[in-house]
């Protein structure tokens, strides 16, 4: 009787991974369990606190090429490490130059971030145009280890999923596989770990998700879409429709009606002491908030493009996806860097942890 080498249903990675599964697992469930609650009583599951953006087309435009000048960069310094040959054959390129090539990659990430960054605070004299919120720090963390650890079980069950059907597939990995060393490892952290997640929450969520916003809340006569900066008008009342207009117009004449009612003979007193935040905002404060709340559907556009760029490791631009998607949707209520930095951290920080444990142990997949 034969024997059968059928590929085993479960490989030592997937026991290694599990312990942290199960307790992710039971962590989310209670926080599905109070988000479902929350919807059911008709509140977001993250409160929405955000300002809009000043970022423009241009601005976008900026960042895009400062990433494909630092591709450029990255092989022009293989070709002067390595001469021409590594054209000669590509499979090998990872085998070869893997380490030379994720060192190029980190630094070239982190790189295109400074520039960017420096180039937006140069532009707008602010962190907050790119969703750098400097103020509550903690709770912008809290915020996205809790989405990441309330998204984990879905990704990794979708990616265990796909994986049986496809093999995954990244360079990092590859050179793990091919040569684990601790300058090979040291590499593929930086790579993936520090420069990945940084770079690509800054393009991603930062600046494209933040212009899709703007667009989803504007005017499309709005030239300031393009080049960028502060709308016409005053500010909140840049991009209002006719509709919204005639709402603002009927709240302030109502406003100063109740004022001179208020203020007349039979005026009752009000208590002094009475907290601001407690009182109804006035018909025009409601108009201009509703007129600025950011669509969703930024969210996806952003999240097809997060999936486009990591197309070629086998099936994994779905699970990306849906990560994306829990990133779109914290960056959309929290407007902060921070938060969806920290989601994209921790995902990373886990996969390349259980992937370099079972590197050390020879259990390579």
């Amino acid at each position: 009787m034969e024997a059968s080498n059928a590929e085993p249903l479960f490989t030592t990675l997937d026991f290694i991974a599990l312990p942290f599964v199960v307790v992710f697992f039971v962590i989310a469930v209670c926080g599905w369990v109070s988000t479902i609650r929350k919807c059911l009583a008709g509140q977001p599951m993250i409160p929405l606190d955000r300002s809009t953006t000043t970022l423009g087309l241009v601005d976008v435009a900026v960042i895009f090429c400062f990433w494909a000048v630092s591709q450029v960069a990255i092989v022009v310094g293989l070709v002067a490490m390595a001469g021409p040959k590594i054209f000669e054959n590509p499979d090998a390129l990872t085998r070869d130059f893997g380490i030379e090539l994720l060192l190029f990659s980190g630094f070239g990430q982190l790189a295109v971030l400074a520039i960017g960054v420096v180039y937006l605070l140069i532009r707008y004299r602010s962190a907050g145009s790119f969703g750098l919120r400097l103020k509550s720090l903690g709770r912008q963390i809290l915020i996205g280890a809790i989405a990441f650890i309330m998204i984990f079980p879905i990704i990794m069950t979708v990616q265990w999923i796909l994986a049986k059907l496809v093999p995954y597939e990244h360079a990092v990995l590859e050179v793990l596989t091919e040569n684990a060393t601790p300058l090979s490892i040291a590499s593929t952290w930086l790579a993936a770990v520090i420069a990945a997640p940084l770079a690509e929450e800054f393009f991603f969520r930062g600046v494209l998700h933040n212009w899709l916003e703007r667009v989803s809340v504007s005017s499309m006569a709005d030239s300031k879409l393009v080049t960028g900066g502060q709308s016409h008008g005053t500010l909140g009342q840049d991009n209002q429709s006719p509709a919204s207009e005639a709402m603002v117009a009927a709240g302030q004449e109502k406003s100063e009606t109740n004022h001179r009612f208020e203020n007349g003979p039979q005026a009752k007193v009000s208590n002094p002491y009475a907290s601001p935040a407690t009182r109804p905002p006035s018909p025009r404060d409601a108009a201009l908030s509703a007129n600025r709340v950011p669509a969703y559907w930024p969210i996806i556009v952003s999240s097809l493009f997060f999936a486009l760029v990591h197309v070629g490791q086998g099936l994994a631009p779905i699970p990306l996806f849906i990560l994306a998607v829990g990133l779109g949707y914290v960056f959309r209520q929290t407007g902060s860097f921070i938060a969806c930095w920290t989601m994209h951290l921790m995902l990373n920080f886990y996969s390349m942890l259980i992937f370099t444990i079972a590197i050390l142990m020879g259990e390579a997949p």
